[in-house]
């Protein structure tokens, strides 16, 4: 026995790990038709990081990715949720260019069926994928699914793509509320037609370690997988969004709403995140100030989302271009010291280590920790770019580009190049206390708030009762910042006069 449709939809999975308001899923049942779902653990994503030398790799030399984890255990979830009503999840490992073909052929579907994504080698694959298709007369449907408004949907007046975000988010704004709220299927639409076979009995899950994983579940222990985690974060979240805007820059306080994952894969869409967040807010003035800063940040993801795809060249280089012409500093001692969190700088440490000990990073953070790299370390941001790439769980392409392009000043909407962020006055600003730099540089523990975020200067007798020894357990600044500022400004200077 087979699993054979005769006609009916393959749901391709991708950034939309879930069965609640897919759009994916929403175009398989409007074809009133069969449908069953699918994923692809893709060799063209995962072979890299096999090769990565950042790579962490457990006992028996499987590579540790919290990523690929998060991923695998969301499809257990979905998996699960889908034997429930008698169904299953085809999960396949392989080149996706060659395995949706194959899968569309051996289930006989008429219609294969995706949400769109907008990086250019997401972009790539789905162009061969497409033309495969098409040459063997299958219907191929594509659809928003990962954000309100992609590409073009939001122009200017001259009919071009924003790269100035608050115009663009004043648009977003008012389209937004004009279509707002969103419309899902029911429940017993999904039941209808979604394919009642048992799955697994045809197409057993990948083990990990035959991709080369690890199987062990290194995620950190508040983070929970698939739709259920995301529920729960939201529910945490509903408590405190009114004062999002007054706790957000604090890592301490906790008040941001660690969806950024769930946003990232899918495990629930940002349709019903919105919802949630947003209640019975039907307009811009019913907002309440931490509504609204929420809001504006879940723009900002949409405002790099259009601009990678309208201006893919920021992939491989500076949106202004002029900007490639910098000449950076070219440092292996200085890129370790900043990657392992022993740059000195306390905050800057714990950041990095939160990075390296979690696979996330506090937004505040991610901000500092980018600009010390290259504007006080002066190293090229797409060094740190590749470096976030490969520890963040939440990573995304273009909210990763953007965000270092933003604090390195080559980016579309960045900060000016001559404001450069002091990681002295930005700690004691918003980690005043050092409650943050003590849980991630523990070695300060003891160390009063007057010198936690310049141990450097603290007197040695300070030193001696707080267990510190300076180079010992732990070091002085690699860098002095203020003439490390000057270098910046000429750095950046003599790459702008070359316009």
């Amino acid at each position: 026995m087979e699993i054979i449709l005769n006609g009916g939809s393959l749901v391709w999975l991708r950034r939309d790990l879930r069965l609640e308001d897919n759009n994916a899923i929403s175009k398989a049942i409007s074809l009133n038709t069969k449908f069953i779902l699918c994923f692809v653990f893709d060799k063209k994503i995962l072979n890299p990081l096999l090769s990565e030398p950042f790579a962490v790799r457990d006992t028996n030399n499987f590579i540790i990715d919290n990523r690929i984890s998060f991923i695998y255990y969301s499809l257990k979830e979905l998996d699960k949720k889908l034997k429930k009503i008698g169904s299953g999840l085809i999960v396949k490992y392989g080149f996706s260019t060659k395995v949706i073909p194959e899968l569309a052929r051996k289930l006989q579907v008429e219609n294969v069926i995706f949400s769109n994504d907008y990086e250019p080698l997401s972009i790539s694959r789905d162009t061969k994928i497409r033309e495969v298709l098409k040459q063997e007369n299958f219907k191929l449907y594509s659809v928003k699914d990962q954000c309100v408004f992609e590409k073009t949907e939001i122009l200017s007046k001259t009919s071009t793509p924003y790269t100035v975000f608050t115009p663009y988010k004043k648009v977003w704004f008012e389209k937004f509320f004009s279509s707002y709220p969103f419309e899902t299927y029911q429940k017993k639409q999904l039941l209808k037609h979604i394919c009642t076979l048992p799955v697994s009995n045809f197409f057993p899950f990948p083990k990990l370690e035959i991709m080369g994983f690890s199987s062990t579940n290194s995620l950190p222990p508040n983070l929970m997988v698939g739709s259920s985690g995301a529920r729960y974060s939201i529910n945490q979240f509903l408590s405190k969004v009114d004062s999002y805007k007054s706790k957000r820059d604090f890592p301490a306080l906790g008040g941001t709403s660690c969806l950024s994952v769930h946003l990232r894969f899918g495990t629930i869409s940002v349709r019903e995140i919105i919802q949630k967040i947003l209640g019975n807010s039907k307009n811009f003035i019913a907002l309440s100030e931490g509504q609204e800063t929420w809001l504006s940040e879940l723009v900002w993801r949409e405002f790099y989302m259009q601009i990678l795809f309208n201006f893919p060249h920021v992939v491989s280089g500076s949106f202004k271009k002029h900007f490639d012409s910098i000449q950076w500093t070219s440092s292996k001692l200085l890129f370790d010291s900043w990657c392992s969190g022993q740059t000195g700088y306390p905050i800057i440490d714990a950041g990095m280590r939160e990075l390296n000990e979690t696979g996330f990073m506090h937004n505040r953070l991610r901000m500092l920790t980018a600009s010390f790299l290259t504007k006080d370390f002066g190293i090229n941001w797409q060094e740190g770019e590749k470096y976030f790439a490969l520890k963040l769980i939440d990573f995304d392409l273009s909210a990763n580009n953007g965000g270092w392009q933003w604090a390195a000043s080559t980016g579309c909407d960045a900060q000016p190049y001559f404001r450069i962020f002091n990681p002295i006055t930005q700690s004691k600003k918003f980690d005043p206390e050092g409650k943050y730099i003590k849980k991630y540089v523990p070695e300060l523990t003891n160390l009063s708030k007057k010198f936690i975020h310049t141990p450097w200067l603290a007197p040695d007798d300070i030193l001696d009762d707080a267990g510190i020894k300076m180079d010992f357990n732990y070091p002085t600044p690699k860098i002095e910042h203020s003439s490390a500022r000057l270098s910046t400004l000429k750095r950046y200077e003599a790459a702008k006069f070359k316009i």
